[in-house]
């Protein structure tokens, strides 16, 4: 229920702050001549949250327009940079940790904490590690909407068939490896493991895994060359060249949650927003467990935040 009520928190906040930072807006444009919030976000999914938030801030503010543009995953960024170098971007607009403090640094998003040391905001609903993540130069400028999580899906008929134990918290990478050898079945061209050939759900994991960072904290130095970070890319490569896990040329040719939606996988390491997916494609195949450990137990968390545009016109 928390979790939940950040969401619509984070969604009410920063319309009204907005609103507040330039004493009601002045914006104009909208049906009947009211005031309008442009909002970029990519993800259609969460439409119905999203019009809901909506409706709840139209009824302390009605005279305000909320226009909400979707724009496809492979589109937004390009559309969004061009928008806000050109003065013409959204009001409010989703952002993600890889592209923070690029947006951040050049002007692109606004300071929050002025708006939310006046409103009295509880940020401490939020997650440590994102309010860390939207923090630049000491300053919050992207409140944190939700959280992904990174865990370890599988396929319980297989794992039956096999007569093997479902995964636990208490799986390494060698209980993956020995578990994944007898849930291969190269006959039916069914993969024990998938070892993904992605950041957020692959690497990243294995590295922190290994003891070892993807960046320091200071962000100027790349651990990819670290002896823990090749530590975690051999393991994957080991999976693959055993034929344990398909290897990058076939993920590139079907999505890997797709190969294990199908069937083709027992195990497969997912984000959280892959559930409805995939327990729509599994039903009560469908089982979850935390990421097995390497080195040491490790989950990369991610999550997007709203941001307002450093000079967004409706303060104009």
């Amino acid at each position: 229920m928390k979790k939940r009520m950040s969401v619509l928190i984070s969604v009410l906040f920063v319309f009204t702050a907005l609103l507040s930072a330039c004493g009601g807006g002045n914006a104009s444009g909208g049906d009947n001549g009211k005031k309008v919030i442009n909002v970029a976000l990519w993800d259609e999914n969460v439409r119905d949250t999203l019009d809901k938030s909506i409706k709840i801030f139209n009824e302390k503010h009605p005279n305000v327009q909320v226009k909400v543009t979707y724009t496809p995953w492979a589109d937004y960024w390009t559309k969004l940079k061009t928008s806000l170098a050109g003065n013409s971007g959204p009001d409010v607009y989703w952002m993600n940790g890889p592209n923070f403090h690029s947006y951040a640094s050049s002007g692109l998003i606004k300071d929050l904490s002025p708006l939310i040391e006046q409103s009295g905001l509880d940020t401490s609903v939020y997650t440590e590690a994102l309010v860390d993540m939207y923090t630049y130069q000491g300053k919050l400028h992207g409140l944190p909407y939700f959280q992904d999580s990174v865990g370890l899906f599988y396929n319980k008929e297989l794992f039956d068939k096999a007569g093997l134990p479902y995964p636990d918290d208490t799986w390494t990478w060698e209980t993956v490896e020995e578990n994944a050898a007898k849930l291969t079945d190269k006959t039916n061209g069914i993969y024990g493991y998938i070892t993904p050939i992605d950041s957020q759900i692959g690497y990243y994991n294995y590295i922190a895994q290994a003891g070892g960072f993807v960046i320091s904290d200071d962000k100027k130095t790349s651990g990819f060359d670290t002896p823990e970070a090749l530590s975690a890319f051999k393991w994957q490569q080991s999976l693959i060249e055993k034929g344990y896990s398909p290897n990058a040329q076939q993920q590139l040719e079907t999505k890997s949650r797709q190969l294990f939606g199908s069937g083709k996988a027992a195990m497969f390491p997912g984000i959280s927003v892959n559930s409805p997916e995939l327990h729509k494609l599994l039903g009560d195949k469908l089982g979850v467990a935390v990421l097995p450990a390497g080195k040491e137990k490790a989950s990369i968390v991610h999550g997007l935040s709203w941001a307002i545009n450093g000079k967004t016109k409706v303060e104009q």
